[in-house]
């Protein structure tokens, strides 16, 4: 075997630039016509998670950074809510730099432009590694830019990230085996760490699924050529590159873990995968997906091209590339056969659909490979080495012209006419421009089949927003520095759940957001049939709730509901807070209650030993005696509860006032006639501190979910900060990592 024909060739500048260039030509190309399809629906399930998550969430992150701070805490749902723990937002990826700077609309739409040119460049790259030619490496990166699978998720930011990086990631490993130089090991964990960065766990679990065992071989067997120094410094530089990668992302993961481990479903939240696609059922399906080009509503994840399909089969024949073939086609086989054998190997709650994703981008590698075989001149003019592999794809395109549809004959038929002139003219430059034909002709096929019939935010963002500004203004102003309850259909743009982080207005619940278990408590009394259900949409208090009279304990003083609300009407099956219709614009009605809890306020006793249920239980029972006391989790060390030394003052014979309020700080000042509890009616969580006058005081979970400070008589001042150590932590450990791999680069002038 000629070892030079399975090494990587020597890379010049010039065709890389052009190769580049091209996919910065092709990506903002194949993003506008996919997205923006001019048959859309004006509500649509398919892609409601970009109206009612991924907008608001990146316009209320992205815009407090543009003002220099950085969001930990987001006041503005679920009563408040950690922010920066949701690795969803991505604060510390390079590539959501976007948002940034423009628009949240428009900054939807540069940020796919931006991960589809680096998911092409990168497998092209990728490609180049395993030895081909500049136009089978552009081609490889057009499958694996523009297919089915990456059509899918591309408007998802952090799926977009993962898919992004992960080329690159492959390619600072794949060098490192192919040199075992420490320079490269220092490059794969910095491909690595950013890979993680992207926050899409299911998709870098997928992609683990081919990297450590391309890891783990390549240190067995090395491919011929230089080999390694030594076993165990081919270890260390291995072990090197995952530290790195692990450091350099532990400001995201570390404090993303921290939060996770306390939700009610963290394994649902953690692996949790949201595609606007057609996912084959069954290899049937899959095998139909494989020769649908036809579009339809949504993206078809199985789809690769037609053409793509004949270069899987001329790879079989690239005999110097017969290990990495087998390689890439084991992987191929392996993920599908997870993806098909579903939850009865894969854990029930890890979606199957990420399967897909490698599955790509080995098909583009071996597409690569396939192209190279065709591409490759004879050394010896009279041998027809094409050939072989030109029966093999006439035998292949007559049979899938049989059982294909007229669109995909035609392709059939195009791809016949380019290949019988390479297999004719073997010039160098010549195979070169028909293989680089061929890869425009399979861009315009995965354009045409992807396409997504359902709107985007960039079409008709922020005012789809705006159509409830004046009763989303005259809400704020009932509210009185309480909170709003939002009762909107589950496809109303104008009001959506996470409306929060869109205006002014503090909302109880939202959408698309995890629940702590405590939380999971209460928004099953009032009427959520799981947490599921309440991550999976909108969250909606429903009129048969268990315990409606909860709200009144979330300060929710104002419900806004439209026609499609279930709290439109203002009624409840059973006992529930009074409400009182102020106004009625359209097709929307505002409703006050007159019973909830201020904000903050001071009671003079407490019952402590409640846990959230039990809490939830008692404070829903309307013989509760709000006005006296509070339930806490455990008693406040050195002070005695009021409740046993006589006749009570009420919590209306107190001040209690929030002074100063922002995301992460909020100042309370307290005037009490006695020793007390001050409740802040904002969600408790660890990494907020506390201190009375000055001195550090305690945090107590009060009623449940929410926030109490016991406090001695006479007027005090309450300053609560959020300031997780978790996140400091982080912090640290990807400094240490960033200090560590600035001083390992001068390493590679004495490490082999």
């Amino acid at each position: 075997m000629n070892t030079s024909d399975t090494q990587p060739r020597a890379i010049s500048f010039w065709p890389i630039f052009c190769i580049a260039a091209m996919f910065l030509w092709l990506a903002p190309l194949y993003w506008k016509h996919v997205e923006l399809s001019k048959e859309m629906p004006i509500k649509s399930y398919e892609n409601s998670e970009l109206y009612q998550y991924v907008y608001p969430m990146f316009h209320y992150a992205y815009g407090r950074v543009r003002e220099a701070e950085l969001p930990l805490w987001n006041p503005r749902q679920l009563c408040g809510a950690p922010l920066y723990t949701d690795p969803r937002v991505g604060l510390f990826q390079p590539l959501n730099a976007p948002f940034l700077f423009l628009s949240t609309e428009r900054a939807m739409a540069v940020h796919p432009f931006l991960c589809l040119f680096f998911m092409g460049l990168g497998c092209a790259l990728l490609a180049l590694s395993f030895g081909s030619g500049y136009a089978p490496a552009f081609l490889a990166g057009i499958v694996y830019a523009f297919c089915g699978a990456s059509a899918s998720a591309m408007s998802q930011p952090s799926l977009a990230d993962a898919l992004a990086w992960a080329p690159f990631c492959f390619l600072g490993l794949r060098v490192y085996l192919m040199t075992w130089k420490w320079r490269y090991a220092c490059l794969s964990g910095v491909t690595g760490g950013l890979f993680i960065l992207s926050g899409a766990a299911s998709i870098i679990a997928a992609m683990l699924l081919l990297l450590i065992p391309m890891a783990l071989l390549g240190l067995l067997l090395p491919e011929q050529g230089e080999r390694p120094p030594s076993f165990s410094r081919a270890v260390a530089g291995l072990a090197a590159a995952a530290l790195f990668s692990l450091g350099l992302s532990a400001v995201q993961w570390l404090p993303a873990i921290w939060w996770i481990a306390g939700l009610e479903q963290p394994w649902d939240f953690l692996w949790r995968l949201d595609l606007d696609t057609q996912a084959p059922s069954g290899l049937r399906a899959m095998a139909l997906q494989l020769i649908m080009c036809q579009s339809g509503a949504l993206p078809r994840m199985g789809y690769v091209g037609i053409i793509t399909l004949f270069f899987l089969l001329a790879a079989c024949f690239h005999w110097p590339q017969r290990r990495n073939v087998v390689i890439l086609f084991v992987c191929l086989a392996g993920c599908a056969g997870l993806y098909l054998s579903g939850a009865s190997i894969l854990p029930s709650v890890y979606p199957r659909e990420a399967m897909l994703f490698p599955m790509s981008l080995c098909a583009a590698l071996l597409a690569a490979i396939g192209a190279d075989r065709l591409t490759v001149r004879p050394q010896d003019p009279r041998v027809p080495t094409a050939w072989l592999p030109g029966l093999a794809m006439l035998f292949l395109a007559g049979l899938l012209f049989w059982i294909s549809a007229d669109q995909a004959r035609g392709y059939i038929i195009v791809f016949l006419c380019i290949l019988f002139p390479m297999l004719l003219v073997r010039h160098r430059w010549f195979l070169t421009f028909c293989a680089a034909a061929l890869a425009i002709f399979l861009f315009f096929d995965l354009t045409i089949a992807n396409v997504n019939a359902y709107r985007h935010p960039f079409s008709d963002a922020p005012g789809c927003y705006q159509r409830y500004s004046s009763a989303i203004q005259e809400a704020v102003d009932l509210s009185a520095g309480g909170r709003v309850l939002l009762s909107p259909g589950p496809l109303d743009t104008g009001m959506p759940g996470n409306l929060g982080m869109l205006s002014p207005l503090m909302a109880v619940g939202g959408a698309h957001l995890p629940l702590t278990q405590e939380q999971a408590v209460w928004w099953e009394r009032l009427g959520q049939s799981s947490a599921a259900s309440f991550q999976a949409t909108a969250s909606n208090v429903l009129p048969e709730a268990e315990m409606p009279n909860l709200l009144n304990y979330m300060a929710a003083r104002v419900i806004m509901a439209t026609s499609e609300g279930p709290l439109y009407t203002g009624e409840w099956r059973g006992q529930g807070p009074r409400l009182h219709l102020t106004h009625a614009p359209g097709n929307i009605r505002i409703f006050l209650n007159e019973s909830a809890m201020p904000r903050a306020y001071w009671v003079p006793a407490w019952r402590a030993g409640y846990t959230s249920a039990a809490a939830a239980d008692l404070l829903g029972d309307v013989n509760f005696n709000r006005d006296y006391e509070c339930l806490l989790d455990s008693a406040p060390n050195s002070f005695s509860n009021a409740s046993t030394a006589g006749p009570l003052p009420s919590r209306n014979q107190a001040a209690c006032a929030i002074e100063e309020i922002s995301p992460e700080k909020i100042i309370l000042r307290v005037d009490a006639p006695t020793a007390g509890v001050a409740v802040l009616l904002d969600s408790y969580a660890p990494g907020w501190r506390a201190t009375l006058d000055g001195q550090p005081a305690e945090i107590l979970r009060a009623n449940g979910l929410f926030r109490g400070v016991a406090c001695p008589e006479g007027t005090h001042e309450i300053v609560m900060a959020y300031r997780p150590r978790v996140l400091y932590a982080g912090a640290g450990v990807a400094a240490l990592a960033i200090l560590a791999l600035a001083l390992s680069f001068p390493l590679h002038r004495w490490m082999p």
